[in-house]
Protein backbone atom coordinates (compact mmCIF):
# COMPACT_ATOMS: atom_id res chain seq x y z
CA UNK A 1 0.00 0.00 0.00
CA UNK A 2 2.78 2.47 0.90
CA UNK A 3 4.61 2.03 -2.41
CA UNK A 4 1.37 2.37 -4.36
CA UNK A 5 0.64 5.67 -2.59
CA UNK A 6 4.16 7.00 -3.18
CA UNK A 7 3.98 6.14 -6.86
CA UNK A 8 0.53 7.74 -7.23
CA UNK A 9 0.57 10.91 -5.10
CA UNK A 10 3.38 13.44 -5.20
CA UNK A 11 4.42 15.37 -2.11
CA UNK A 12 3.48 18.62 -3.86
CA UNK A 13 0.01 17.31 -4.77
CA UNK A 14 -0.67 16.21 -1.19
CA UNK A 15 0.62 19.49 0.24
CA UNK A 16 -1.66 21.50 -2.03
CA UNK A 17 -4.60 19.18 -1.37
CA UNK A 18 -4.16 19.64 2.38
CA UNK A 19 -4.07 23.43 2.16
CA UNK A 20 -0.42 24.40 1.88
CA UNK A 21 0.29 27.29 -0.48
CA UNK A 22 3.01 25.89 -2.75
CA UNK A 23 4.82 28.24 -5.12
CA UNK A 24 5.68 27.46 -8.74
CA UNK A 25 9.21 26.66 -7.57
CA UNK A 26 7.93 24.10 -5.04
CA UNK A 27 8.46 26.14 -1.87
CA UNK A 28 5.99 26.72 0.96
CA UNK A 29 5.85 27.74 4.58
CA UNK A 30 6.64 24.79 6.81
CA UNK A 31 3.51 23.52 8.60
CA UNK A 32 5.61 22.15 11.48
CA UNK A 33 6.81 25.49 12.91
CA UNK A 34 6.07 29.22 12.69
CA UNK A 35 7.43 30.18 9.32
CA UNK A 36 7.36 33.78 8.05
CA UNK A 37 9.19 33.01 4.82
CA UNK A 38 8.71 29.79 2.84
CA UNK A 39 11.50 27.49 4.02
CA UNK A 40 10.18 24.09 2.91
CA UNK A 41 11.11 22.70 -0.49
CA UNK A 42 8.85 20.08 -2.05
CA UNK A 43 9.41 17.85 -5.04
CA UNK A 44 7.61 14.78 -6.33
CA UNK A 45 9.18 12.31 -3.89
CA UNK A 46 10.18 14.18 -0.73
CA UNK A 47 10.13 17.44 1.21
CA UNK A 48 12.79 19.22 3.26
CA UNK A 49 12.57 22.27 5.53
CA UNK A 50 15.74 24.35 5.47
CA UNK A 51 14.75 25.98 8.74
CA UNK A 52 13.81 23.10 11.08
CA UNK A 53 15.36 20.21 9.13
CA UNK A 54 12.22 18.07 8.92
CA UNK A 55 12.03 15.87 5.83
CA UNK A 56 10.18 12.86 4.46
CA UNK A 57 7.90 11.47 1.81
CA UNK A 58 4.19 12.02 1.08
CA UNK A 59 3.13 9.67 3.90
CA UNK A 60 5.41 11.42 6.41
CA UNK A 61 4.03 14.82 5.35
CA UNK A 62 0.43 13.69 5.79
CA UNK A 63 1.21 12.03 9.12
CA UNK A 64 2.89 15.20 10.36
CA UNK A 65 0.18 17.61 9.22
CA UNK A 66 -2.65 15.58 10.78
CA UNK A 67 -0.68 14.06 13.69
CA UNK A 68 -1.34 10.49 12.50
CA UNK A 69 0.65 7.29 12.44
CA UNK A 70 2.14 6.39 9.07
CA UNK A 71 -0.53 3.71 8.65
CA UNK A 72 -3.33 6.20 9.43
CA UNK A 73 -1.76 8.70 7.04
CA UNK A 74 -1.61 6.03 4.32
CA UNK A 75 -5.31 5.26 4.86
CA UNK A 76 -6.13 8.98 4.66
CA UNK A 77 -4.17 9.37 1.43
CA UNK A 78 -5.93 6.34 -0.07
CA UNK A 79 -9.30 7.79 0.86
CA UNK A 80 -8.53 11.38 -0.22
CA UNK A 81 -6.91 10.43 -3.55
CA UNK A 82 -9.15 7.45 -4.44
CA UNK A 83 -6.42 4.83 -4.22
CA UNK A 84 -7.71 1.27 -3.89
CA UNK A 85 -5.76 -1.24 -1.86
CA UNK A 86 -6.12 -4.46 0.06
CA UNK A 87 -4.06 -5.97 2.82
CA UNK A 88 -2.80 -9.23 1.40
CA UNK A 89 0.13 -11.54 1.95
CA UNK A 90 1.82 -9.96 -1.07
CA UNK A 91 1.56 -6.44 0.32
CA UNK A 92 2.91 -7.21 3.78
CA UNK A 93 6.21 -8.48 2.41
CA UNK A 94 8.52 -11.00 3.97
CA UNK A 95 6.86 -10.84 7.39
CA UNK A 96 3.72 -12.64 6.16
CA UNK A 97 1.45 -11.07 8.77
CA UNK A 98 -1.38 -13.30 9.91
CA UNK A 99 -4.95 -12.01 10.23
CA UNK A 100 -4.43 -11.92 14.01
CA UNK A 101 -1.29 -9.75 13.63
CA UNK A 102 -3.07 -7.42 11.22
CA UNK A 103 -6.04 -7.15 13.58
CA UNK A 104 -3.67 -6.34 16.48
CA UNK A 105 -2.22 -3.48 14.43
CA UNK A 106 -5.70 -2.24 13.53
CA UNK A 107 -6.82 -2.50 17.16
CA UNK A 108 -3.84 -0.39 18.23
CA UNK A 109 -4.80 2.19 15.60
CA UNK A 110 -8.41 2.15 16.78
CA UNK A 111 -7.29 2.84 20.37
CA UNK A 112 -5.25 5.78 19.09
CA UNK A 113 -8.13 7.06 16.91
CA UNK A 114 -10.52 6.89 19.84
CA UNK A 115 -8.10 8.91 21.96
CA UNK A 116 -6.78 11.43 19.47
CA UNK A 117 -9.80 12.04 17.25
CA UNK A 118 -12.45 12.45 19.96
CA UNK A 119 -14.43 15.67 19.50
CA UNK A 120 -13.55 18.53 21.81
CA UNK A 121 -16.86 20.39 21.47
CA UNK A 122 -20.30 18.77 21.41
CA UNK A 123 -21.14 20.54 18.13
CA UNK A 124 -18.03 19.28 16.35
CA UNK A 125 -18.45 16.85 13.46
CA UNK A 126 -17.30 13.32 14.28
CA UNK A 127 -14.25 12.04 12.45
CA UNK A 128 -15.11 8.80 10.58
CA UNK A 129 -12.08 7.02 12.07
CA UNK A 130 -13.24 7.99 15.57
CA UNK A 131 -16.71 6.60 14.80
CA UNK A 132 -15.20 3.43 13.32
CA UNK A 133 -13.12 2.91 16.47
CA UNK A 134 -16.11 3.50 18.78
CA UNK A 135 -18.23 1.01 16.86
CA UNK A 136 -15.62 -1.72 16.27
CA UNK A 137 -12.96 -1.63 18.98
CA UNK A 138 -14.77 -3.86 21.45
CA UNK A 139 -15.49 -6.49 18.77
CA UNK A 140 -11.87 -6.46 17.59
CA UNK A 141 -10.60 -6.88 21.15
CA UNK A 142 -12.98 -9.81 21.66
CA UNK A 143 -11.78 -11.50 18.44
CA UNK A 144 -8.19 -11.06 19.59
CA UNK A 145 -8.98 -12.55 23.01
CA UNK A 146 -10.46 -15.63 21.32
CA UNK A 147 -7.48 -15.87 18.92
CA UNK A 148 -9.84 -16.87 16.10
CA UNK A 149 -7.88 -16.43 12.87
CA UNK A 150 -10.90 -17.12 10.63
CA UNK A 151 -13.03 -14.45 12.30
CA UNK A 152 -10.04 -12.04 12.34
CA UNK A 153 -9.59 -12.62 8.61
CA UNK A 154 -13.27 -11.86 7.97
CA UNK A 155 -13.06 -8.70 10.11
CA UNK A 156 -10.00 -7.51 8.15
CA UNK A 157 -11.69 -8.34 4.82
CA UNK A 158 -14.68 -6.20 5.78
CA UNK A 159 -12.39 -3.43 7.00
CA UNK A 160 -10.52 -3.40 3.66
CA UNK A 161 -13.80 -3.32 1.72
CA UNK A 162 -15.09 -0.40 3.78
CA UNK A 163 -11.82 1.54 3.27
CA UNK A 164 -11.92 1.01 -0.48
CA UNK A 165 -15.39 2.51 -0.56
CA UNK A 166 -14.35 5.34 1.75
CA UNK A 167 -16.90 4.28 4.36
CA UNK A 168 -14.92 3.23 7.41
CA UNK A 169 -17.90 3.82 9.68
CA UNK A 170 -20.03 1.22 7.88
CA UNK A 171 -18.08 -1.77 9.20
CA UNK A 172 -20.02 -3.28 12.08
Amino acid sequence: MFEKIKSTVTVKDAAEHYGLDVSRTGKCSCPFHDDDEPSMKLNDNYYYCFSCGVSGDVIDLTAGIFKLSKYQAALKLCKDFGIEYTVSNDSVGKHQNTPIQLLKKLTNDMCRWKRSLAPIDCGELLDPYFVFACVNLEQAEYILSEKDAEVASEFMRRFNESCQGGHTNELR
